[in-house]
């Protein structure tokens, strides 16, 4: 079983791959082109004496928005949980009932006082699925089902306190199942979900434009590691999910790590494929009848992938992640403008920094997160406004 982090791995080796130095790097200043995705903000902060990444965000407006990751002390990692008051970034108690490693890899609110946050835990070498639960006073962990030798969650959507889902994928036998699990307000159940007839599937992505239609994405292949990684697009109708057929544009590999609904007729998803020995960006958009590629571009010479997407309609979105161009790892940002995908220009932190979430309430607002650094990464917010 592959946690998110694992399941991003053939895409972090593009930030593994540089050997610099990375301890308290400082940032630009703020710009004052907000076009061009450059307001830095305050950064978020930095805690635990080693690597620490952000890896997912959820806006509620310009002043209340969350983050959350993992920070590192010692050997182990722990939940990170940072909230946004519209003047700075807090470091929010959480949760680490994993007696190794405590992760989370996605977050999603539906008001001030309901939030949830997603990821897995670990008590040796098997993840276990973490949950984590905002009142409006504290985060706090609530119980999730678990089958198989291990589970683990990547993504949430919550559209009320009595209404949310969560993706991933478990290890049943030698092959991993798609994950899905629903709250009902009073406990979190898993759902029946189809996989392909393939060893491994997983589930990386999900959104929705109410709860009787819901999207989520990932990839599938027949032996994980050894053959090619395809698109696994599915859909929920309010009764039951089922598998919607997507487009693989290269025959080396296809993945898709993220997925943004503004109606049922404009859906997108993003992620990477392999094409000539080069990781290239992937964009893929529902027209209400059919999944098809949009073209999207990549930085020349380069591994490029989406990790992030963020539509506030049909006419404006953006998308993030990062390229590798043999020395360093720059974040990606892409913006949607009605018409064409284009790169949007943006203060890189040296030596390396990576975008993995974005959240965007508005056209004119979206917060960005990740991280900057190698050996001791530290936590990277960019905001658009």
């Amino acid at each position: 079983m592959r946690s998110r982090s694992s399941f991003l791995a053939v895409h972090r080796i593009l930030a593994a791959s540089v050997i610099l130095a990375a301890a308290n790097v400082p940032l630009p200043p703020a710009s004052a082109s907000a076009a061009a995705c450059q307001s830095w903000g305050v950064q978020p902060p930095y805690i635990g004496t080693g690597r620490s990444e952000l890896r997912g965000v959820a806006m509620l407006s310009a002043c209340d928005a969350w983050a959350v990751g993992w920070y590192t002390v010692g050997t182990s990692t722990k939940t990170l949980v940072e909230h946004w008051n519209g003047t700075t970034w807090r470091v929010i108690t959480s949760p680490s009932p994993g007696s190794t490693d405590s992760q989370l890899f996605g977050i999603a609110a539906s008001s001030p006082r309901d939030a949830w946050a997603v990821g897995e835990r670990r008590n040796g070498s098997s993840a276990r699925t973490l949950i984590e639960h905002w009142n409006g006073h504290a985060w706090k962990v609530e119980p999730s089902p678990n089958e198989g030798s291990a589970s683990t969650l990547n993504a949430v959507l919550a559209f009320s306190p009595i209404d949310a889902w969560t993706v991933g994928q478990r290890t049943i036998g030698a092959s991993a199942r798609t994950l899905i699990e629903h709250w009902n307000g009073h406990a979190w159940k898993v759902a029946r979900s189809p996989n392909v007839r393939s060893q491994f599937n997983t589930l990386a992505g999900i959104d929705g434009t109410s709860p009787t239609d819901i999207w989520v994405v990932g990839r599938h292949a027949k032996v994980e590691n050894a053959t090619p990684d395809r698109t696994l697009i599915e859909r929920w109708n309010g009764n039951d999910w089922k598998i919607v057929h997507s487009p693989n544009p290269s025959v080396q590999a296809d993945s898709l790590l993220s997925v943004a609904a503004t109606t049922r007729r404009d859906v997108w998803t993003v992620g990477s494929i392999i094409r000539d020995g080069l990781t290239k960006t992937l964009v893929e958009h529902w027209n209400g009848r059919v999944w098809k590629v949009t073209a999207s571009p990549n930085v020349p010479i380069a591994n490029n992938y989406l990790a992030g997407i963020a539509m506030t309609s049909g006419k404006n979105g953006w998308a993030v992640g990062s390229f590798f161009d043999g020395a360093t790892t720059r974040m990606l940002v892409e913006h949607w403008n009605g018409h064409t995908w284009k790169i949007v220009p943006t203060p890189n932190p040296a030596p390396s920094s990576s975008l993995a979430g974005i959240a965007a309430p508005s056209p004119d607002r979206a917060w960005a997160v990740g991280y900057y650094g190698t050996v001791q990464a530290q936590p990277l917010a960019l905001r658009c406004c």
